[in-house]
């Protein structure tokens, strides 16, 4: 029998829509809108994140928006 994590996880529309409840249930648009990208990625791992995990993070964030041309 199939669990319902593997469900969700195998459905388009049942994995978009748990993404959306998680990202509501933290309050993930807030951190975006103040350019708060410590306090997400904090928020979405936990308290058990690193310095130097959230430093790296910190490093690939720049790195994406440069290639995007985000400012």
């Amino acid at each position: 029998m199939i669990s319902l994590a593997a469900k969700v996880a195998n459905d388009k529309i049942l994995s978009t829509r748990s993404a959306g409840w998680f990202w509501f249930s933290i309050g993930g648009n807030g951190y975006v809108d103040r350019g708060d990208f410590d306090g997400l990625s904090t928020r979405i791992n936990g308290a058990g994140i690193t310095a130097d995990s959230l430093a790296a993070r910190c490093v690939r964030w720049a790195t994406c928006k440069s290639a995007l041309g985000v400012i």
